[in-house]
């Protein structure tokens, strides 16, 4: 299973057109963005697993 401190296999860090990089897509509140800031083993709260065969799952 996959650390929630993992970004890269987060359902929600997508790749950003604008940036030209990939992001979190989640607006974390200042509390949060902070914790994420101090701690280098926070846990991400809004954390899902990246899971490409999801739809094919539903078919």
């Amino acid at each position: 299973m996959p650390q929630a401190t993992a970004c890269e296999q987060c359902d929600y860090f997508e790749f950003d057109e604008e940036y030209g990089e990939e992001v979190c897509q989640i607006e974390l509140d200042m509390d949060d963005a902070e914790r994420r800031a101090a701690f280098s083993r926070w846990e991400c709260p809004y954390f899902r697993p990246r899971d490409d065969y999801r739809l094919a799952r539903r078919q």
